[in-house]
């Protein structure tokens, strides 16, 4: 696909950037935004340092492991064992700079990246000390985000899907985790500057969120599979959704991530520096033509730079949805949970911004950053703010039962899905 690269993105340097010039403007329905209504309450929350960026969650069990991003920081340790009452108990990996966490709690393992592209498996046996099992480095400078993903057919065969906005590697590398004392990186494609991945439920197909160049899918047949790994995009251009197109320069392809039992994705934009940032739901029945069928922007979008707003403001981060909720991370706005069972117009029912917000200093984030994929375990919200901690929520509106049933359920990883 031609490209043409903009110039590099604010505090995001070395960041691949590029739209294709040839490709038309979405034709997406207009991006309308109700006010938020409906009942999401906290039930808990755990303080973590103030003016940090606490970026990455995972939860193995009764215990949630929460990663500082920049610039060195540690692994937080989290009983969650009284969701109302979860306790700092520990610390771990005080030299790294977290870029990700995944756990996975039947074969009590954690799987921590960090950046200049190193992944390192630990053992929670005891789940206040993790002993570390084994380490390896990427062929990668600038890893983003590592989706999960389990073989159904074959539960102790683990892979790692990390993206890399660097300008100058592959933009997809596929890492084995399956032995944590022999993790290897399996293959490493597509071009660079892949803000995040995502398989269907089923592995079948991928989707890259390719920064400025909006959402491309890709048969992942051959990466899910056991022999040798050569995924393409299904179509040159046909196959990518670029809402980015008709925003401002600094637009970011975040997240795609797909409904579950639905022909559906959640796409999720935030905008640097003109923070802009929206959600869409797109058709992927046909994924050689994706299309946009609705989209929400919050009506706040859009307002300067500020101490209280950060880079990103009223923009959306990581959802998680089941067959009709999407559960959104959304920076200054909190935690957004929206109907979408007319995907034509995802309606906002809930929204929850912590009244108790401490962190005063202006770094990437504002006043309050809701960042992390929310993880739903056992009918509660897990869902990390980068500058105030861990909160625990509980959703009472609109298509509840979906996730009071769940076990545990987040958007990136196919764990127990």
């Amino acid at each position: 696909m031609p490209r043409r690269c903009l110039a590099a993105l604010p505090l995001l340097a070395a960041m691949a950037c590029g739209a294709d010039p040839t490709a038309a403007p979405v034709d997406a329905p207009p991006l309308d935004a109700p006010a938020p209504t409906g009942p999401l309450t906290q039930v808990g929350h755990a303080a973590l340092a103030l003016d940090a960026e606490w970026l990455g969650m995972a939860i193995a069990g009764d215990h949630a492991y929460v990663g500082h991003r920049a610039p060195v920081g540690a692994v937080q340790i989290i009983d969650l064992h009284d969701p109302t009452a979860p306790t700092v108990v520990g610390a771990m990996a005080p030299d790294l700079e977290i870029v990700e966490l995944h756990a996975v709690a039947d074969l009590a393992r954690l799987y921590v990246l960090a950046t200049g592209g190193l992944v390192i498996a630990y053992d929670l046996a005891d789940p206040v000390h993790p002993v570390e099992l084994g380490r390896v480095t990427l062929t990668t400078v600038l890893p983003h985000e590592m989706y999960l993903w389990r073989d159904p057919a074959a539960p102790a065969r683990i892979l790692g899907l990390i993206s890399s906005v660097a300008n100058t590697a592959p933009g997809l590398h596929v890492v084995d985790l399956s032995d944590p004392r022999a993790m290897t990186e399996r293959w490493a494609g597509f071009a660079s500057g892949v803000h995040s991945a995502s398989l269907s439920a089923d592995g079948a197909r991928g989707f890259a969120s390719t920064l400025a160049n909006g959402m491309g899918v890709f048969d992942a047949t051959t990466i899910t599979g056991a022999g040798p790994i050569a995924p393409t995009m299904l179509t040159t251009g046909l196959g990518f959704v670029n809402s980015c197109t008709r925003a401002h320069e600094a637009c970011i392809t975040h997240s795609t991530v797909e409904v579950p039992g639905r022909p559906l994705a959640i796409v999720t934009y935030e905008n640097q520096g003109v923070p802009e940032g929206w959600m869409e739901l797109v058709d992927v029945a046909a994924p050689a033509t994706p299309r946009v069928v609705g989209g929400w922007r919050h009506p706040r979008a859009g307002e300067p730079v500020s101490r209280d707003l950060g880079v990103f403001g009223y923009g959306p981060h990581n959802p998680t949805p089941t067959a009709h909720l999407a559960v959104v991370s959304w920076y200054r706005a909190g935690l957004m949970v929206f109907d979408i069972s007319d995907p034509t117009q995802p309606t906002p029912v809930a929204t929850f911004e912590p009244a108790d917000a401490a962190a005063t200093g202006f770094n990437l984030w504002g006043r309050v950053a809701f960042v992390s994929y929310p993880i739903i375990k056992d009918g509660l919200i897990y869902v990390l703010d980068g500058r105030n901690g861990l909160y625990v929520l509980r959703y009472t509106g609109p298509h509840h039962e979906e996730l009071d049933g769940v076990r545990f359920l987040e958007g990136n990883s196919n764990r127990d899905r």
